[in-house]
């Protein structure tokens, strides 16, 4: 790795400037990686810029148009780790680029930058995806606008945004860089394709979960009890997903909700086996919502610790009676809707559960939207809609998770269900990491 040092206004780290310094100082360095130049910045939050170019003179002015009150310095000690991870991460995207971060911006763009940030290395989406993902107000005019002014390369991906057409569109570092990181990116997919066999299913659901942001997704599920795992699955999957739901040689029960005061639609409990898609997204998904699980645990007072691996999970589920498979397949026509509930099963229940839109809104379906309610001490409960594709799944809280307040931690109470739908029929998977008795 050749690492060129800028020379700038300082000779001084971080850690030189006096304590009561109203000015703000930001280490910063540059590299070459295969998409040319790149300079690395770093407050005392994390990484505030990631910027691209062809020479070092065209990078510092950058820098300094976008931090104008701050003082810049070279300081090759502070930034080193995170510019090795950067030049890493284009020469081997499937690992994935973990840095913290100090994102700064309006709140409609951290907002946007939040939604890239979720979009899987190996898949594009299109500026119209984002709007739909932000708020049904947003225009895909201003999410572009959101992506043009990101500061912050590779890290927020906004090279995975496309036009609907399928064109590239304008990239602030060069449309070629844009073509050659999705490209570069694109081999990720072949770990991602078709419906997964029995051989390849779970090596396949790993390369596929990790291609995920974690970090991002953490940060999501921290700030609003749920986080959207964009085109999780692809619309072929959906539809053969879907399509198993008259099969009832998959399920070994199946619910009428109107009969249980729980709504009104139906669903069927899969049983053992499960299909392999789903087996393998379960065991995949697992141990990085067990970690945030654990966190939150932590967070609350609760003493439950949930193990590194899903099977060592169920393995305490049926030892403790609980045995039935508990992830399904729901099936909603219009009129149907479902009631806010807790999906718990028995006395071990994994906090955190996933459920993958099969049908596309507004083409297969309307209305029908998922709905997560948060009810907090002493305050109005408030409610959380969550705009999904056709394979997006969304990650989300079922019982209590912690808030964090001005007196410490408190435990809020969630419940979740689905809007009425409006016409046509919608079908849902939901992934339910512990079992039932």
């Amino acid at each position: 790795m050749n690492l060129m040092i800028s020379e700038i206004t300082s000779q001084y780290g971080l850690e030189r400037l006096p304590a009561n310094s109203s000015v703000e100082a930001i280490a910063h360095a540059i590299g070459e990686c295969a998409l040319g130049q790149v300079l690395i910045a770093r407050s005392a939050k994390g990484v505030c810029a990631i910027l691209i170019g062809a020479n070092r003179g065209e990078l510092e002015v950058d820098l300094a148009s976008r931090f104008p009150k701050s003082m810049l310095v070279a300081n090759e000690a502070v930034v080193h780790d995170d510019l090795a991870k950067v030049i890493r991460f284009v020469e081997k995207p499937a690992e994935g680029l973990y840095l913290p971060l100090d994102i700064r911006g309006t709140p409609f763009q951290r907002r946007v930058w939040e939604k890239l940030r979720a979009i899987p290395v190996g898949r594009t989406v299109t500026y119209t995806d984002v709007a739909y993902w932000v708020g049904p107000l947003t225009s895909p005019r201003a999410v572009a606008g959101a992506c043009a002014s990101n500061p912050i390369a590779l890290a927020i991906p906004c090279h995975r945004v496309v036009r609907s057409n399928g064109d590239l569109a304008c990239y602030q570092w060069g449309v070629e860089r844009k073509r050659e990181m999705i490209e570069r990116e694109a081999t990720v997919m072949s770990a991602r394709s078709g419906i997964i066999s029995p051989a390849s299913g779970g090596s396949s659901s790993e390369a596929r979960i990790a291609a995920y942001d974690w970090q991002a997704l953490a940060g999501e599920l921290d700030n609003y009890g749920c986080a959207v795992l964009p085109k999780l699955l692809s619309p072929e999957e959906c539809r053969t997903v879907a399509a198993i739901y008259p099969d009832e040689s998959y399920f070994r029960s199946h619910i009428n909700m109107a009969r249980h005061g729980f709504g009104k639609g139906e669903y069927r409990y899969f049983k053992y086996p499960l299909p392999d898609i789903l087996d393998g997204l379960r065991t995949a998904l697992y141990p990085g919502l067990a970690r945030a699980a654990n966190e939150w645990n932590g967070r609350m007072g609760i003493n439950e610790r949930y193990p590194d691996d899903h099977a060592s999970f169920l393995k305490r589920c049926h030892d403790a009676g609980q045995t039935r498979p508990t992830p399904l397949l729901l099936q909603y026509v219009a009129g149907d809707f479902n009631c806010l509930h807790q999906d718990l099963y028995g006395d071990l229940a994994f906090p955190i559960q996933v459920a993958i839109l099969l049908s596309e809104p507004g083409k297969d379906f309307t209305g029908g939207e998922f709905v997560l309610t948060e009810q907090r001490p002493r305050m109005q409960s408030r409610a959380e809609v969550v705009p999904l594709r056709q394979g997006d799944a969304v990650a989300f809280a079922v019982h209590n998770r912690p808030v964090q307040g001005s007196k410490g931690n408190y435990r809020v109470n969630l419940r979740h269900g689905v809007s009425r739908v409006r016409s046509g029929t919608r079908h849902t998977v939901g992934i339910i990491f512990h079992d039932a008795t």
